[in-house]
């Protein structure tokens, strides 16, 4: 994908934003990174100052599948007063109309923008950490819950990622590095749910250090690399395995926490409550799109209804093996799985519930299928490295009818992640991500991939 980025450096007094000038005109800073760590990196390079990334405030195509990228990416200068190249200069509102802009496209964007910076109108109900002063405050915090752990940071504290659901820091400290994580409203269960399983299943999760839960922040060990990342790793067969064995040992052992995890504010999906669930979701037609382009055709609606005596009708079929519920991972994939010297270890538990433990492997199988492309016979013999760890509740043979039952409800238990997100985001923040939701609903009725 080419990525032709830009950042918005907003003055530290002044509704004023940094352009430079270029053989084309005047433009905001130009980089081709989407990761907010390379972003940063790229600031500090050209300009010389210090940044975090708070939004993504303008995006050009809004498709997760197009061909290039054009964002233009708010931050915040830690370096109030560092100075400006020579071709830079701060912009207000009223200074645009006097200026050639190397993007004409952007004139009606920093038109908006700045007019709202100039009577304090700029949008206030982003994550928490979209908002300028929030770094310095997580930063306050992580520094004393360092020093609490008689450690030193021996380098500055890095942003990692920023999302719409989570931001991540780096520290690193005089004797390991950790990582800070905020987690959006919509999943505040994240950090109690976490440090739980830190305590419930800890060969199995990243050590948390330290939670706000007020605040929904967590301090982690680092615990590994992820498995995304090991090209050694990510196609081998015995390391996934490996990955499937531990992960049901993990879901076995969880098997008698359901009211802890519960507590927590976890998702509650089990069997007996899926068809309401879904007659729920129904019900609230505003995020289905219906009738639009990549939204759920009228048609296809009538059908969810339709199937909801089936639902119910499979929910009490897969009930019926005895097999109990336990904690689902809704995002089972590579970046959410740690290796280390020690085994694999399962993070990222904002996107979960409590429900029929088979339905995490509705992401493996999509992995093992669209990105890994491992041949069907493959795929077979992964799912049953899986299911051989629960022999102790039923026979093969009844574990992979299960298996099959669980495969279609896990994808509504995906469709459902999404509605619960995107019913927490403002409409201009739904972006890309609005058609998801339909997405996996089609997939869950069958009419999509």
């Amino acid at each position: 994908m080419f990525h032709d980025n830009y950042s918005l450096i907003p003055h530290a007094r002044e509704p004023r934003v940094l352009l430079l000038k270029g053989s084309a005109g005047w433009t905001l800073p130009q980089h081709s990174a989407d990761d907010a760590s390379e972003i940063n990196t790229s600031m500090k390079a050209q300009l010389g100052c210090d940044t975090t990334v708070l939004y993504c405030a303008y995006d050009r195509y809004k498709d997760d599948e197009r061909e290039e990228q054009h964002r233009i990416y708010v931050l915040e200068n830690h370096s109030p007063d560092f100075p400006l190249p020579t071709n830079a200069r701060w912009i207000s509102k009223a200074d645009l109309d006097t200026l050639v802009l190397a993007v004409e496209d952007h004139r009606a964007f920093l038109e908006r923008w700045l007019g709202q910076a100039e009577v304090g109108t700029l949008p206030t109900n982003r994550v928490p950490w979209a908002s300028p002063g929030w770094f310095s405050s997580a930063t306050a915090w992580i520094q004393k819950q360092v020093m609490t752990l008689g450690l030193a940071p021996v380098g500055p504290i890095e942003q990692v990622r920023v999302s719409l659901w989570s931001t991540v820091l780096r520290i690193p400290t005089t004797t390991e590095t950790l990582y800070f994580k905020a987690s959006a409203p919509v999943f505040a269960y994240e950090p109690i749910l976490t440090w739980r399983l830190s305590q419930l299943v800890p060969a199995y999760t990243p050590p948390v250090l330290r939670i706000d839960q007020e605040r929904h922040w967590m301090l982690m060990q680092d615990a590994g690399a992820p498995l995304s990342e090991l090209e050694d790793k990510r196609t081998n067969l015995v390391h996934w395995e490996k990955i499937l064995q531990h992960y049901a040992h993990m879901q076995i052992q969880l098997i008698g926490h359901q009211e802890t995890l519960l507590a927590t504010g976890c998702p509650d999906r089990r069997l007996d409550l899926l068809p309401t669930l879904l007659e729920d979701a129904l019900n609230e037609t505003s995020l289905l799109l219906l009738n639009q382009e990549e939204g759920l055709p009228e048609p296809e609606y009538a059908q969810l209804r339709m199937c909801l005596p089936q639902l119910r009708a499979s929910c009490l079929e897969l009930k019926s093996y005895g097999i109990p519920e336990s904690l689902h991972h809704d995002d089972l994939h590579g970046e959410n799985i740690l290796v280390n010297a020690d085994g694999p270890l399962f993070f990222d538990w904002a996107e979960c519930a409590v429900t029929h433990p088979f339905c995490s492997m509705v992401i493996v199988e999509r992995v093992f299928r669209y990105l890994l492309e491992f041949p069907p016979e493959t795929i077979a013999h992964l799912r049953d490295c899986y299911l051989r760890e629960w022999t102790q509740f039923a026979s093969m043979e009844h574990l992979q009818s299960a298996y099959t039952i669980a495969q279609h409800l896990g994808k509504l238990c995906r469709a459902l992640t999404w509605g619960r997100l995107l019913v927490h985001l403002s409409p201009d923040e739904r972006g890309e991500y609005e058609t998801s939701y339909p997405y996996w609903l089609r997939v869950f009725l069958g009419t999509e991939e």
